[in-house]
């Protein structure tokens, strides 16, 4: 169920949290490293995703490490807010998912490359292409392998 909710999410997204040019920076590393996974080992990332996905993360956390928000507001809050303060754990999280199921490294951050929030719509749509093929075939695989009737599904 988990899966087929992000896969809603990916479709669907519309989150606003606050973004820093240090977070849309960890997005760009994280995004390279699942197009490094999705063209050297697919299978690898594929188990990754997966993982995250049954791992028991609330809905929320989900959409912010797999989907990435696709609108930014800027709003009046404290930024330390625990939200605030975990959405670069998200990243890290995901790279670490990956990190653990292949043997591909973690990207290095370029001394010239540098991402601000501005930027994160685009990051937010790369990062659906791939995540979005990845988990439409993980979904596939499920109701393939299930045993209910899924007959009507297209």
């Amino acid at each position: 169920m988990k899966l087929l909710c992000i896969l809603t999410t990916i479709a669907f997204v519309n989150v606003s949290p606050i973004m820093t040019g240090e977070y849309a920076n960890l997005v760009y590393t994280t995004n390279k490293y699942i197009r490094e996974a999705f063209d050297n080992d697919p299978a690898g990332l594929e188990t990754a995703i997966s993982n995250i996905i049954n791992e028991d993360k609330p809905f929320e956390t989900l959409n912010l490490m797999l989907a990435i928000p696709e609108k930014t507001n800027i709003f009046r809050i404290n930024h330390d807010e625990p939200f605030i303060m975990k959405l670069p754990a998200d990243q890290e999280a995901v790279q670490a998912a990956i990190s653990q199921f292949t043997t591909i490294p973690v990207p290095k951050f370029g001394p010239n490359e540098n991402f601000e929030k501005d930027s994160l719509g685009q990051l937010g749509e790369e990062r659906r292409l791939i995540l979005g093929k990845v988990t439409t075939k993980l979904l596939t695989d499920a109701i393939e392998n299930s045993t209910v009737n899924h007959n009507s599904f297209s």
